[in-house]
Formats: C-alpha cells, structure tokens, sequence
C-alpha cells in the first residue's frame, strides 16, 4: 500500500506510517484460514528502506473477525503528530 502511494503522490509525500505489532488471536487465524485468507506482514525494512518512521503497536479488535479498532488507531495518531510537534515561541 505505502509503495502505491508513493508511486503516485511523490518519494516524500510520506514520513512516517503506524503499523500493528499485536499478534492475531489463533481462533481468528483458523477462521480466515478456512477462508483462504491470510495475514499480510508488513515488510518493515523496506518501509524504512523507503524513508519512511515506522510506529509500530497494537491496534486490533477481534470479535468475529480482526479489525483495527478505531479507539488504538487515534490514540496511536495523536501519539504520532504530538512527537512531531515543533513548539514556536
């Protein structure tokens, strides 16, 4: 996805990107399996290769299925955007 967006914004339209590093739960494994449906893995050296930060950490809800849960990704944002805060006097 992060080469798509470069392909077609510009090599530095991107600076950072918030990755999930929680493991998902074996039951929802099995489940996808049963649909022929698995798990990416982020390649992280290429993204830093790429010049992109990488903040990685849990951002997964799992009922029925995984999803991101919104509540980890926003909170995972503005950790994001306030350690790149420049502070102007």
């Amino acid at each position: 996805h992060l080469q798509a967006i470069v392909r077609h914004g510009n090599k530095d339209c991107l600076s950072a990107c918030i990755l999930n590093n929680s493991p998902i739960p074996p039951e929802a494994l099995e489940r996808y399996k049963t649909e022929n449906s698995f798990p990416v893995a982020p390649d992280v050296d290429k993204i830093k290769e790429m010049g992109i930060k990488v903040h990685a950490t849990d951002l997964i809800s799992f009922k029925d299925y995984v999803r991101h849960d919104s509540q980890k990704l926003i909170s995972a944002l503005i950790k994001l955007i306030e350690s790149h805060r420049v502070i102007r006097r």
